[in-house]
C-alpha cells in the first residue's frame, strides 16, 4: 500500500500540473502568451484558490498585490483583505526582498518565467514567476507559484554534508550543468570549485574529455538526460587544469536533487592501474614474441582420413613428443585440456563449415599431467572444386609467457602491497613529483600530495643532504647514468 506521505506527493504533483495545465490554457486563449489580466473576469481567482498545497501570489509589475491564495496567507502571515494592495517586497526580509526586486526586474527585462529559491519564517520556498502581457503586448501582472521544499532542504543538506567528506569525487548534475561538486573534484582535477561551477553546458564539458571519447560520453550524456537506460559504469580520458591526463572509471545514478531530477556522478583515479595495466601487456607480449620465436611448431590434418602430422621446431617443446608421430585427429583432440575443449571444438567448426579463420589459446594434457599452454593459428587448402581437403596450422608454445605472466602478477602485488614506494620526479627546480605509487601512504603521505605539486622531492631530503644529493645528481646526468644510491 502507498503511504500517506507518498499519497501527498502525488496529490501535490496533481496539484502543480493541474495549475500548470490551467495557466497554458490562459495563455493559448490570449494568444502569444499575452493576457488581458482581469482574474476576477477570467475567474481566475476560483481556478487558482482551488491549489491547496502551493503559494499563488499574483501582483502587478510594480509589485502590488492582487491576489493571493489559502497557502500564500498562511505563508505571508496575513489575510487576504490585509494583503491586497500591499507591495509584496515590504513582506519579506531585507535580503529576501532585495532578490525579489531583482528578479522582477528581470521577469520585465527579459520577459520570461525566472525561477529562484528563498527561505521566510523559517520555510524554505521553490519559487517560479511568470509575466503576463495585455492584448496589446504590454506587461500586465506577475504570478509566482511557491512550493514549500523545507522537507526537501533538510534531506539535501544532510546528503551534502554526506558527499562533502565523502572519499571520492562526486558532481551532481542537472538542467545540462554541473550544479555541485565536493572538495575531491577539485583535488582531482588540479582546479578551484569556481572553475568546476563554470562548465555551464555539455558541449564546455566535452572540451576537458579525451577527442577519442568525446562522442561516447556525449552519447551517454544526452542518454542519461533524456533518461534512457544505458550503462551505468564506463571510463573515459580527461584532462586536468594542468593539461595532465587521467583515466578515470565512472559510475552514475538518478538521484532527486533541490525537489528535481538529476544525475550523480561518481568519479574514481585509475590512472595507475591503467598505466600498471599498460606497462604489462606490452611486458607480455614481449614475452610472447621471444616465446614464439623458440617454440612454434607446424602441424597439418588430412580432413579426409583424420591423420595428423606434427612438426616441432623446438627439440626443447613438449611438443617434441610428437614430431616424429602420425597420429589420428581423435587422438591429438583427447589432449586438449577438458576445460578448454568446447571452445576448441566450436573455433575448429567455425574453420571447417564457414572458412574462418582459427586462431585460439589452449592447453594440452599429457599423461604425466604435466599443461602445456598452446595458441594456435589455423587455415584451410581446398582442392579444385573448392572442398577443403587439408588444414594446415602453427601452434606456438606459449606456456613461458603463461608462467611469466603469473610471475610479473605476483611480483606487481608484491611490489603495490610491499615496503617500497616509487616516485617519478623531474631534474628542475625543486624536483617536482610527477608520479607517486599508491603504496606511498605507508610513509603517511597520499599520491596526490606528490602530484599536485603540494610536496616535491626536495622537502623528503634533509636539508644537510640536500646539496650533496644535487651534486650527485649532477654527475650522474652529465655521465650519462640515469640512476644513484644515496
Amino acid at each position: 500500500m502507498m503511504s500517506e506521505e507518498a499519497k501527498s506527493e502525488n496529490k501535490q504533483q496533481d496539484e502543480l500540473r493541474a495549475l500548470k495545465e490551467k495557466i497554458a490554457i490562459l495563455q493559448q486563449t490570449s494568444g502569444n502568451k499575452t493576457l488581458d489580466f482581469n482574474y476576477k473576469n477570467l475567474g481566475i481567482s476560483n481556478i487558482l484558490g482551488q491549489i491547496v498545497s502551493d503559494s499563488v501570489i499574483i501582483t502587478d509589475i510594480t509589485g502590488t498585490i492582487l491576489f493571493v491564495n489559502n497557502a500564500a496567507e498562511k505563508r505571508l502571515q496575513a489575510k487576504s483583505v490585509n494583503l491586497r494592495g500591499e507591495k509584496v517586497f515590504e513582506f519579506f526580509p531585507y535580503h529576501s526582498s532585495a532578490t525579489r526586486k531583482n528578479i522582477f526586474a528581470t521577469i520585465l527585462d527579459k520577459k520570461q518565467s525566472v525561477h529562484w529559491e528563498d527561505e521566510l519564517n523559517g520555510h524554505w520556498y521553490d519559487n517560479i514567476a511568470y509575466l503576463f502581457n495585455n492584448d496589446k503586448g504590454e506587461p500586465k501582472a506577475i504570478l509566482e507559484l511557491s512550493r514549500d521544499i523545507t522537507k526537501h532542504k533538510h534531506i539535501e543538506d544532510e546528503y551534502k554534508n554526506l558527499v562533502e567528506y565523502s572519499l571520492q569525487p562526486l558532481i551532481i548534475y542537472q538542467n545540462k550543468r554541473i550544479v555541485y561538486a565536493n572538495h575531491r573534484v577539485t583535488t582531482l582535477l588540479n582546479c578551484s570549485i569556481d572553475d568546476v561551477y563554470g562548465v555551464d553546458s555539455l558541449d564546455e564539458l566535452l572540451e576537458y574529455i579525451h577527442p577519442e571519447d568525446r562522442k561516447r560520453v556525449s552519447d551517454i550524456a544526452w542518454k542519461h538526460i533524456e533518461r534512457v537506460t544505458v550503462p551505468h559504469r564506463f571510463e573515459l580520458r580527461m584532462f586536468r587544469k594542468d593539461s595532465k591526463m587521467i583515466w578515470l572509471e565512472v559510475y552514475t545514478s538518478f538521484i532527486d536533487f533541490r525537489n528535481r531530477s538529476a544525475i550523480q556522478v561518481s568519479l574514481i583515479d585509475i590512472t595507475d592501474r591503467k598505466l600498471a595495466d599498460e606497462a604489462f601487456r606490452e611486458s607480455e607480449e614481449r614475452f610472447k614474441i621471444a616465446s614464439i620465436l623458440a617454440s612454434d611448431s607446424i602441424y597439418e590434418i588430412n580432413l579426409r582420413n583424420n591423420q595428423a602430422k606434427v612438426y616441432s621446431t623446438s627439440k626443447d617443446s613438449e611438443l617434441g613428443t610428437l614430431q616424429t608421430e602420425i597420429m589420428s585427429l581423435e587422438h591429438l583432440d583427447r589432449l586438449i585440456h577438458p576445460d578448454d575443449r568446447a571452445r576448441f571444438v566450436e573455433a575448429k567448426k567455425r574453420l571447417h563449415t564457414k572458412g574462418e579463420p582459427f586462431e585460439e589459446e589452449y592447453r594440452l594434457l599429457f599423461d604425466n599431467n604435466k599443461i602445456v599452454h598452446l595458441y594456435g593459428r589455423a587455415h584451410l587448402l581446398r582442392d579444385e572444386n573448392g572442398e577443403p581437403y587439408k588444414e594446415i596450422g602453427v601452434t606456438s608454445d606459449i606456456t613461458s609467457v603463461k608462467q611469466a605472466r603469473e610471475v610479473l602478477l605476483r611480483e606487481r602485488n608484491l611490489f603495490l602491497n610491499g615496503p617500497l614506494a616509487a616516485l617519478r620526479w623531474n631534474n628542475t627546480g625543486l624536483w617536482p613529483i610527477e608520479y607517486a605509487s599508491q603504496n606511498i601512504d605507508q610513509f603517511g603521505y597520499k599520491p596526490e600530495e606528490f602530484t599536485s605539486g603540494t610536496v616535491p622531492l626536495s622537502k623528503l631530503i634533509h636539508n644537510y643532504d640536500l646539496e650533496e644529493v644535487a651534486s650527485t645528481i649532477k654527475k650522474r646526468t652529465s655521465s650519462g647514468v640515469s640512476y644513484f644510491d644515496h
